[in-house]
């Protein structure tokens, strides 16, 4: 169909600790009388540390356990340090080597072009250029990678170690010497808090973040500037031109604002209230809106991360609705108006997550009124979920680097517009909806649905990922017995699919569906390792058009199944190419209008002689565009690059016996009998068109 392309991993190389690690792991082996490990060691680094369900790891266990261990076997065991993670150097966040050729392949291939310094995918339809760290990510074709391989350890030491690598790049930008330990990591508590101080309340800036403001949504849409005369292009411009329409509706709200005195940083909040208030289609709404009953426990249906999060959902959180209730009521004197207050609006009106989701909110759920309160209140629940995600220890130390003069609320709304938070949400609203099949639902349940999924990503908590580590008592340096102990990775940026623990509960777990749903979202993880669980049946498409095949399959119809994961209707590659044609049909469109439904409407219209009935919806390849991308490690001189070859020939034979009885002997039968380069011509001439 002209969308599947082959793309070579980079560094795929054996390194001398490689070498040195599989000699150890196998001096291991022979100690508890147990095969060649190497197709095991070619797939997973610290195999003695993470390779706890394999039967030569449980014989280790049974000896330490029983006290039975052989001298050999400690003398392995003490020998094979490049085959045991040291909980020293994790605690410490110092650089662990891959030890392993794929996945120091996959770590340069994902992490290199900067994709650990986003927090979303960048949209494939941005209505400005896009800002640092977003920009240079787009520019590499970013998206998401499925790894398929046959090994049970795989995804848990994918999901492990590479976002063990993740968190101790973003720490090391934030901090002179981060550490990893609990007692550390405790410390790094969420910044965008909602408490009290002294008898006041204080965060109340967080308010504004969470708000859903349709007065600012509006002045703040990127798409109504792109109209404008002017067309702005880049994130300053677009700027400059929702300062000058703040500025202008902001001049009856502080016409009456002291000119002395310090500043009033209740502003910041109680701006967008007021604007609101002072609007005529959306002073009666907003009335409605901080009265409502049940507010601020609807509001807080945004989930919770941690223990910390559903502390501030209670008495804390209601007590700044009611402070907030109280501007709305003309109870609050305000002081003078901060000198960066437009500019500060200005982002919020942007790239504030609340309004961004307000706006994309009303253009997907088609009758919606921008103001009515179920759309409010769905905004306004994703708020509160991008409120916890922002308030993880990455995403922190991602938004802030080592900055500490901006507060911090300040410089996620600075980092919401370089990544083009409006445009992302347009983009994933649009394909959320389908996918939990709201698109003939009426407004106020649509919105609620992709309110809920919303919250479900992005407050999903990061998996455990046991491993063990090894002590050792010596007499001098000769090993006398050894102890195991289980220790702690956390899976985050990268995850494994299928039900695991998560970081901070020991009996409550990550349901498959919910680490689905979250490699389905735009959010982390970017990575998701299964085994064969993922290879049928199941959708993966929506931000991801890349599989690597960690371990080849057997078979080319498992080949097929594993590719056929991301190539569905209107995958991410699909939206990509599709945007790249034909975003400029919809720079003029409606403000209420969706952009994701009017671009695929021209598409079809420029497509309606192709007759198969798949493009533009299914298939629509670009030259130079993205793909659906089959990556293979092939270890340098190993077996597999053979079997590729095989595999490929033999996919293309079973297209051709696809829908007959006993394929698998007719498929042999064919691959006998037609000679290799002839095949691509047999099948050609063999297959059966059945478009209309």
């Amino acid at each position: 169909d002209g969308m599947l392309q082959a793309v070579a991993m980079p560094n795929v190389s054996l390194q001398k600790n490689d070498l040195v690690d599989y000699l150890g792991l196998q001096q291991v082996a022979r100690a508890v009388e147990r095969p060649n490990l190497i197709e095991l060691w070619k797939s997973s680094p610290y195999l003695l540390s993470m390779a706890d369900s394999y039967a030569f790891v449980r014989d280790i266990e049974k000896a330490v356990a029983s006290s039975e261990e052989s001298q050999d076997l400690l003398s392995a065991l003490d020998g094979a340090l490049s085959s045991r993670l040291s909980p020293e150097d994790i605690a410490a966040y110092k650089r662990i080597d891959p030890q392993n050729a794929r996945l120091r392949s996959l770590e340069t291939d994902v992490l290199d072009s900067g994709l650990w310094r986003c927090l979303w995918m960048p949209p494939s339809m941005p209505s400005y250029e896009l800002g640092e760290p977003f920009a240079s990510v787009a520019k590499n074709g970013a998206t998401k990678r499925l790894i398929f391989s046959a090994w049970n350890v795989v995804p848990k030491a994918i999901s492990g170690l590479l976002s063990y690598e993740v968190e101790r790049r973003v720490h090391h930008q934030a901090e002179d010497t981060p550490g990893n330990s609990a007692d550390e990591r405790k410390l790094r508590k969420g910044l965008l808090q909602i408490a009290r101080s002294g008898g006041r309340v204080t965060g109340m800036p967080v308010l504004a973040m969470m708000y859903p403001s349709p007065a600012l949504a509006w002045l703040g849409d990127p798409r109504s500037c792109m109209a404008s005369a002017e067309k702005p292009t880049t994130l300053e411009e677009v700027l400059r031109h929702v300062e000058c329409a703040i500025q202008e509706e902001l001049k009856p709200v502080v016409s009456n604002a002291p000119d002395d005195g310090p500043e009033d940083e209740s502003w910041y909040w109680a701006a967008p209230i007021l604007l609101d208030l002072c609007n005529r289609n959306t002073g009666p709404s907003c009335r409605k809106f901080w009265k409502s009953e049940q507010l601020a426990s609807d509001w807080a249906k945004g989930g919770a991360a941690d223990d910390d999060e559903q502390e501030d959902a209670g008495v804390g959180w209601l007590d700044h609705v009611q402070e907030a209730l109280g501007v709305v009521n003309g109870e609050r004197d305000m002081g003078r108006v901060p000198n960066d207050l437009v500019s500060v609006l200005a982002r919020l009106a942007i790239g504030g997550p609340a309004n961004a989701s307000l706006r994309a909110l009303h253009r997907v759920c088609q009758g919606s009124k921008p103001h009515s309160l179920k759309l409010r209140i769905a905004a306004a629940q994703i708020g509160w979920g991008f409120r916890s995600y922002f308030n993880g220890p990455e995403a922190m130390s991602i938004v802030r680097k080592r900055g500490r003069k901006t507060p911090y609320w300040q410089k996620v709304l600075t980092y919401c517009c370089a990544g083009a938070l409006g445009d992302l949400l347009d983009e994933h609203f649009h394909v959320c909806r389908d996918q939990l099949g709201l698109f003939d639902a009426e407004p106020g349940r649509a919105s609620q649905g992709i309110a809920m999924a919303m919250v479900q990503s992005l407050t999903l908590r990061a998996a455990r990922q046991e491993y063990h580590s090894f002590h050792f008592e010596r007499e001098g340096d000769r090993p006398t017995s050894v102890t195991l102990e289980r220790q702690r990775l956390r899976g985050h940026f990268a995850m494994r699919f299928g039900n695991q623990k998560s970081e901070s509960d020991d009996k409550a777990g990550q349901r498959t569906d919910d680490v689905r749903a979250a490699f389905n979202s735009p959010f982390w993880p970017f990575v998701l390792a299964s085994t064969s669980v993922g290879q049928e049946g199941l959708d993966f498409h929506p931000w991801c058009h890349a599989v690597v095949h960690w371990n080849l399959p057997s078979n080319p119809v498992d080949l097929e199944q594993r590719e056929g994961r991301v190539h569905r209707f209107m995958g991410h590659a699909v939206r990509k190419n599709v945007a790249a044609d034909f975003a400029a049909t919809v720079r003029d469109i409606e403000d209420s209008e969706d952009p994701w439904r009017e671009l695929f409407v021209n598409a079809r219209q420029a497509t309606i002689n192709d007759r198969n009935g798949l493009v533009p919806f299914w298939i629509y390849p670009r030259e130079g565009g993205a793909s659906i991308e089959r990556r293979v490690p092939c270890l340098p001189l190993s077996r597999d690059a053979l079997r590729l070859d095989d595999l490929r020939r033999s996919l293309a034979v079973y297209r051709m016996v696809f829908g007959q009885p006993r394929q698998d002997e007719l498929l042999a039968f064919l691959l006998e009998r037609i000679p290799a380069g002839d095949i691509e011509e047999a099948a050609s001439e063999m297959r059966i068109n059945l478009a209309p």
